[in-house]
């Protein structure tokens, strides 16, 4: 999407007092309790999440089903669910502030995929969960000016386990070095996975990139820091 039409969708929502967006055919709630201005911004230009969906929409098939490890405010959930309907989409959140503007935005949509208010680690169990100001940067990582809270987790093994998705769509702030290497991804037919190089170091985004292919999987495109990956066929 060029710059100009960003601004111009921007200032568009902003004076028609819409308090909700639509992108890729999900409504979203842009403006009131607990949405940051931050993200409001990001709403109203189509920016939130915009490479993230393009490459779920690029690769998801109506039969498919998809775990998400990092709902946020259920965008991305929804996006799926649209496709290939909501009992095959399992979302995991920890963070309780998001929670609900995932519920209203599922509400908005009438489409209810699941939501597990838990957190993902490698072992599963209590966890130490660092909930930042801005919803999109609390995480498993401590960052400046976070609350640490103690929050419930599946191990991810376990989860994929259960669920059987053919898709995992990650976004855990940097907690992705640690996870996908410890689990069987032979299940999985693609990967949407974020990147933090800016949290983590530009190596280990390197090492991820190569623990990925060594697990059969073509890292197809890089969009803005993150990945699709594909099992070679």
């Amino acid at each position: 999407m060029k710059p100009k039409f960003r601004t111009l969708r921007e200032r568009w929502y902003r004076l028609s007092g819409k308090s909700y967006v639509v992108l890729d055919g999900v409504r979203l709630h842009a403006v009131g309790v607990g949405i940051p201005e931050e993200i409001t911004r990001l709403l109203r230009r189509g920016d939130y999440e915009f490479a993230e969906r393009k490459l779920l929409l690029r690769v998801l098939r109506a039969e498919d089903r998809v775990l998400e490890i990092g709902a946020g405010i259920g965008a991305l959930g929804l996006v799926a669910a649209r496709v290939c309907g909501p009992r095959n989409v399992l979302s995991y959140e920890p963070n309780p502030n998001t929670i609900p503007l995932v519920e209203a935005n599922h509400l908005l949509n009438n489409l209810y995929p699941a939501v597990r208010k838990k957190a993902i680690t490698v072992d599963g169990g209590p966890v130490t969960f660092f909930r930042a100001g801005n919803i999109i940067s609390s995480s498993l990582i401590k960052r400046d000016l976070s609350e640490a809270i103690t929050v419930e987790s599946d191990s991810l093994s376990d989860a994929i386990a259960e669920f059987q998705p053919t898709i995992l769509l990650m976004d855990v702030e940097g907690a992705e070095l640690n996870l996908l290497p410890a689990v069987d991804l032979s299940s999985l037919r693609a990967l949407v996975v974020e990147t933090h190089g800016k949290i983590t170091g530009a190596a280990s985004v390197v090492d991820l990139k190569g623990y990925i292919k060594s697990q059969g999987f073509l890292i197809t495109e890089d969009a803005n820091n993150n990945l699709l990956c594909l099992r070679e066929s």
